[in-house]
């Protein structure tokens, strides 16, 4: 998960990442979705709520909220099987790159990080071994 530098306003305030309430709403707007999509995105968002034990206004779909929340624990602490949390979390980072929060996964890298990774091998194994060091460190601008 590519992390995208924070967005700004035209008068420069910094836009807060969207709620799970926020997603929600967006969802019902996605008509180039089939409705059993959009119903099906709507009823995972809304068990993740669930799961997490807070209401849709309070959940924060940033990349730092759902890897604490999401990644971090295992399956078992929510009372699902792996796979299951699989789906749940491609659910959340499907609608976060479609909000714009995160890019999609096969956004390419910057030239420099390429340069720095070519020694991991293949490309797909480079991006896999080296997305959770250098997402973070690409969005500041980071290379070394």
């Amino acid at each position: 998960m590519h992390i995208k530098p924070l967005k700004t306003a035209p008068d420069d305030k910094v836009m807060l990442a969207p709620t799970l309430a926020v997603a929600l709403r967006a969802v019902d707007t996605w008509t180039d979705l089939p409705p059993k999509r959009r119903d099906f995105l709507q009823a995972s968002l809304l068990r993740l709520a669930d799961m997490l034990g807070d209401p849709p206004s309070l959940i924060v779909l940033s990349p730092s909220f759902v890897r604490v929340r999401l990644l971090i624990p295992s399956p078992s602490a929510f009372g699902i099987g792996e796979s299951t949390m699989k789906n749940y979390r491609s659910v959340v980072r499907r609608v976060m790159e479609r909000l714009g929060t995160i890019d999609t996964c096969d956004a390419p890298q910057s030239l420099a990080w390429r340069a720095l990774l070519e020694p991991l091998g293949s490309p797909r194994r480079r991006r896999w071994r080296s997305l959770p060091i250098s997402a973070p460190c690409e969005a500041s601008n980071r290379t070394s």
